[in-house]
Parts: C-alpha cells; structure tokens; sequence
C-alpha cells in the first residue's frame, strides 16, 4: 500500500514563521474572497494506488500567526499524528490527510475556514488554538462535521452537539488554578481580564469559584490586548492587598504583565492557562511565580512522552506545547472514533464520538467518556472535569501531585444540570 506522508509545515508558506512574529493580517472585507487561497494549506493529496479506500481528511483550525500572535506548531501535531497512523496502516486501510487553515485571530476568517471544511467535505476538524469557536461551529452543522478538542469559552461552544472538547475549557482551567491558588495559602484575589467578553466571563468564574471556596476578591481590572502599559493595573493590584492574581489576558499582553507583577510584588503567585516552557522562560525570573492550568500534562512529562516522540520523529524542530498537543490529539481521537466504520465520514465520526465511553487522549490523566457530559448547568458539552496544574521551575512547567477535579467548584457557581 502506497503511504501518504502529510507535507511538513516546513513546507508550508507562511504557517512556519516564529511564533512571537508580527505578521499581517487580513482585512475583514478580504477574508472571504482570500481565505480559500492565502489562509488555508493542504498537507498533499493521498496516493490511493493500490488501494481504492479514500482518505480521511481532516482540517487544522486555528490561530497559526496573526498580527499579535499565532501557534503554527498546531500544523506540526496534526501532521505528526497522521504520519504516525499512516506509517501503520491508516484507519482500517484508510489513510489520514491534513489540510489548515489560519483564522489570523479573526473571527470572519474563522468562519471562512470553517467554510472551506464543509466545501470540501471533511470528517473532522481539528485545533491547536483559536478563540472562534463560536463562529466554527455553526457553520460546519451543515455538514455535520464534528469539531474536535476546541477549548470551549461560549455557550455556542458549550452548548453544540458536534463539540467534543477534551477538558473543562477556559474556564474549567482557571477555576484549576484558583482552587491550587487557594489551596497553597491565597486569601485575597486580584483578578485581570481582558476586554473580550469570554475572557470577561471566565474572570467573572474565577473571581466566583475563588468566593466559594472562602477567598477574598479584592481587585478586578481588564485590560486590552493591545496594551502598551500595564504598570496601572498592576500599582492598583498590588495597592489592594491581593495575596495572589489569576489573568485571563492574551499571551502577548500577559509577558508584560507578569514582568511588571513581578517587579512590583516578587513573590506573588499568578495563575493562567495557556502558555508553554519557550513563552514562561521569556519572563525570566518572573517565571517562578506562575501556575498554570490545562487540559494535560506539561511537555517535559512521562505522560506526553510518546507524544513528543512522535512530533519530532516527523519534524525534529517542531515545538513542543499545549497547542501542538491538542492538534495531535485531536486527530488521534477522530481516528479512534473512525476504525471500525462501515462509511466513513463526519455524520459517522460524530455520531461514534458521541458514542465512544473511553477515549484515550494522550497527555490526559484519564480517557474521555463523550457519552456521558457532566451534570454542570450552562457546560452540556463538558466531559472531563480534571484539571492539570503546574509550576514553572524556570526552565519546565512541573505538574503538582493529583490533578485538580473542577467539578464541584462549577457546579457550585453555575449550579448542577
């Protein structure tokens, strides 16, 4: 059987520039008519000969570069799984093929990709990072194309039968690292958002899960993605008495912050989510004070052992973090949900995701069970609970112990479903 190795990201245009880069970006009006072109890639057509079983193809969404930041090792995780699934024989002779699309942090080409997936007929979609879940969604329900390990923040998200998020999403991860927060002796909260209004809301679940569990909030603040200082809020936190602060700010904004926290209360801890060894060493010594939350276990871990393996087995530079992971996976878990199909394609995929009660995800503490959500209110599309919560010792994010269960917490605030 012909094997069809997925095009390294290498080789795909603009996907491979460094990821801190300030790269143009498309303007709204343009997106529709250049998306198809300039944003989306194909990891190159299958060789069926020899075998007349189509592919499986399965679409990158996600936040690849963009004018204020971008993850294109995404392509690189996706690509891995594939060739790793393919060099064994693909799924029941099917062989997987990988195509992206950059939504350049724009909801309106996210929309466009998603778009391009239902024109082509895909069977799945797949992530490293975006924040348009809500724009994806309700655009691939045409075809019924199942959107896999999305890190859901709205209802839209939340709410879609054809998400299968592997962890409790932005919010379950926060609330993660505020309960360690809490645990590790945190009294008094000081809580900086972003001015989007999902980011808004997670704060608004940190700063509640933080009240459950008996802390004080004393301080709240936003600010803009943009922002070329941050000194105000961080003189307001610090005037507040906050003992610890959780920041649910973008990453190119949260560098700054962290510096600036840092030079202002050295010892204060600060809780987030999303960010990876390359980025944290950034902040220098500022780094011993972050905790993090996330879906799985950090890089340097023996649980993603077989993971990094695999990436750097197919493309030995490619960056190891939480974005390269979650494309990884999700590939992996559309594979799993495939084998064994009389037809495959996305209303098949879904419907045996839907299905599937022990889904191994790797890096994850424990497989997934897609057919039984948590009893949360607001979150039906929730169906891991856990959370993974790290400290950075400088040079590696290092997971405390047991996993963090978020369960409670959640149903605490948003009441059980």
């Amino acid at each position: 059987m012909a094997r069809n190795m997925t095009r390294s990201a290498r080789d795909s245009g603009p996907v491979r520039t460094p990821r801190w880069r300030r790269l143009p970006i498309f303007t709204a009006t343009a997106v529709a008519a250049v998306t198809a072109v300039a944003a989306c890639s194909s990891g190159g057509s299958s060789d069926s000969s020899g075998d007349s079983k189509s592919p499986i193809k399965i679409m990158v969404i996600s936040t690849l570069q963009s004018a204020a930041f971008g993850f294109p090792e995404a392509v690189d995780g996706a690509e891995a799984a594939a060739a790793k699934i393919n060099a064994a024989g693909g799924v029941d002779g099917h062989q997987i093929e990988i195509s992206s699309c950059n939504d350049q942090f724009d909801p309106n080409t996210a929309s466009a990709c998603a778009q391009k997936a239902v024109s082509e007929k895909l069977a799945g979609v797949v992530t490293g990072y975006t924040s348009y879940g809500n724009k994806i969604l309700p655009v691939l329900a045409a075809a019924k194309i199942p959107f896999v390990g999305l890190i859901p923040a709205t209802d839209t998200e939340w709410k879609s039968s054809l998400a299968f998020p592997f962890g409790a999403g932005s919010t379950g991860n926060f609330t993660g690292v505020t309960i360690k927060l809490y645990e590790q002796g945190c009294k008094k909260l000081g809580s900086i958002a972003s001015v989007a209004a999902a980011s808004i809301d997670t704060g608004k679940s940190v700063e509640n899960a933080f009240k459950h569990l008996g802390g004080e909030v004393v301080y709240t603040a936003t600010i803009p993605p943009t922002a070329a200082d941050v000194s105000p809020q961080v003189a307001a936190l610090v005037k507040s008495g906050a003992e610890c602060v959780v920041t649910t700010i973008p990453p190119a904004v949260e560098l700054s912050f962290i510096k600036a926290a840092y030079a202002a209360a050295p010892d204060m801890p600060i809780g987030l989510a999303g960010i990876d060894d390359e980025v944290a060493a950034k902040v220098g010594p500022a780094g011993k004070n972050i905790v993090k939350g996330d879906t799985a276990y950090p890089a340097t871990s023996n649980e993603l052992k077989p993971f990094v393996e695999a990436l750097h087995a197919f493309n030995a530079s490619a960056a190891v973090s939480s974005w390269s992971l979650n494309a990884y996976d999700g590939v992996e878990v559309i594979a799993q949900a495939a084998k064994g199909l009389d037809k495959v394609d996305a209303a098949s995929i879904t419907a045996a995701l839907s299905k599937s009660t022990s889904v191994k995800v790797t890096g994850y503490p424990e497989p997934i069970d897609f057919s039984k959500p948590q009893p949360v209110k607001g979150l039906p599309r929730l169906f891991n609970p856990n959370v993974v919560v790290s400290h950075f010792d400088g040079k590696h994010f290092i997971a405390f112990p047991k996993p963090v269960n978020v369960l409670s917490a959640l149903q605490a605030v948003r009441g059980t479903a």
